[in-house]
C-alpha cells in the first residue's frame, strides 16, 4: 500500500500510513520507505535519520546504504549554491527513487 502511494506521488498519505504501524513493527524496511516518503515530501531531515535507522537495522543491505549516501549528499549540497540560490535536495534524491522502488518490488530493497 506505502508503495502504490509513493508511486503515486502521495507522499503525505504513505507517511499517514506507515505512522500507523506500532513502533513494535517497525523494521529496517519500515523505515526505508519512510525515509523515501519523507524525502519526497520535503522533510529531509526526517528522511535522513529514518535511513540511518534503516541501515543500522540492516548494515547489509548495500541499497539501504547506498540511498542513505545520496541523503547525506543532498542535505550537504542544499543551500551551498554560490548565488544565492538554494540547491533542492530532492533532485538527485528524484533521479534515484525509481530504481530503488525497483528494488524493493523484486525484494532487493
Amino acid at each position: 500500500q506505502v508503495v502504490n502511494h509513493l508511486n503515486n506521488n502521495q507522499f503525505q498519505i504513505a507517511i499517514d500510513v506507515l505512522t500507523q504501524i506500532p513502533s513494535a513493527g517497525r523494521n529496517a524496511r519500515w523505515y526505508y520507505l519512510s525515509a523515501l516518503a519523507h524525502q519526497m515530501n520535503g522533510n529531509s531531515i526526517t528522511a535522513a535519520d529514518h535511513m540511518q535507522k534503516a541501515c543500522q537495522m540492516d548494515p547489509q543491505n548495500q541499497a539501504y546504504m547506498n540511498l542513505l549516501f545520496q541523503f547525506q549528499n543532498a542535505n550537504q549540497s542544499y543551500g551551498k549554491n554560490t548565488k544565492g540560490f538554494p540547491i533542492s535536495p530532492l533532485i538527485p534524491i528524484a533521479a534515484v527513487l525509481g530504481y530503488f522502488l525497483g528494488k524493493f518490488f523484486f525484494g532487493q530493497g
